[in-house]
C-alpha cells in the first residue's frame, strides 16, 4: 500500500500518542487495515505502536497535535492565534488523518467501525474498537508483541476493558487479546487471579445475546 511506501505508518503511531480523540480513531483504524498483511503487521509493531496503542486505552483526556502540525495550520489560517488557532488545527489533523483512513480502506469498510459517523469531539472509547482490535492481531502472532503489551501496561488495560465496557465490537477484541496473552503461562496466571475478569468471561459464556 502506498501509505507503507511513504513510511506512513509512524505518523500514524505518533498521532496515536499525540492527536485529538478523533485523530487517535482514525489513525488505529488506518493501521486496523493494514494489519491484514503479514508484513504490516510487522512494521506496526517495530514502529513502536503496541505502547501507543496501550496508550489509547489507558488514558481519557485529548492530547495535543505536534507542532509542526500547528506551524501549518497556522500558515492555512492566516496566522489565527489562541482557542481559535487550536480549533481549526485540531479539525486540519483530525480531517488530514481522516483523509488517509479513506485512503487505506473502502468506504464500506470504513463504515464498519462503532464510533463512525461521529463528528466533533469524542471521546477517549472512541478509538477503543481500532486499538483492541490491532492489539488483537498483534499479539497472537509474535511472543515478542506479547511480552510489548504486558510491558506497557497493556494486562491490566485489557481486563478493565473486558469487566467495564458495554460495546460489543470493543469486548470481542478485549478478550480475543486476553486469549492471545493466555498463550504464556505467567500472563495466564496474572489472568487467572483476577476474579473480576473470570466472573466476566463466566457471564460472556452464557449469554445469549
Amino acid at each position: 500500500p502506498i501509505i507503507i511506501r511513504l513510511s506512513g505508518i509512524p505518523k500514524l503511531v505518533q498521532l496515536l500518542k499525540e492527536g485529538t480523540h478523533r485523530a487517535q480513531r482514525y489513525a488505529a483504524g488506518t493501521l486496523w487495515q493494514l494489519a491484514t498483511s503479514a508484513d504490516a503487521k510487522s512494521l506496526i509493531a517495530q514502529a513502536g505502536s503496541i505502547p501507543a496503542l496501550v496508550g489509547v486505552l489507558k488514558k481519557a483526556e485529548p492530547k495535543r497535535v505536534p507542532m509542526p502540525a500547528l506551524a501549518l495550520a497556522g500558515a492555512a489560517t492566516g496566522g489565527a492565534t489562541g482557542d481559535a488557532a487550536d480549533d481549526a488545527t485540531g479539525a486540519a489533523a483530525d480531517d488530514a488523518t481522516g483523509a488517509v483512513a479513506d485512503a487505506a480502506v473502502d468506504d464500506s469498510a470504513a463504515g464498519s467501525s462503532e464510533a463512525d459517523g461521529k463528528s466533533g469531539d469524542e471521546d477517549a472509547s472512541s478509538a477503543h474498537e481500532p486499538a483492541t482490535a490491532i492489539l488483537s492481531e498483534l499479539c497472537r502472532t509474535q511472543s515478542a508483541n506479547r511480552v510489548a503489551i504486558v510491558k506497557a501496561g497493556g494486562l491490566e488495560a485489557i481486563c478493565r476493558l473486558v469487566v467495564e465496557s458495554a460495546r460489543s465490537p470493543t469486548l470481542h477484541h478485549a478478550t480475543s487479546i486476553l486469549w492471545g496473552l493466555s498463550q504464556e503461562a505467567a500472563y495466564r496466571s496474572r489472568i487467572a487471579e483476577d476474579p473480576r475478569v473470570i466472573e466476566r468471561l463466566l457471564e460472556l459464556m452464557t449469554n445469549d445475546d
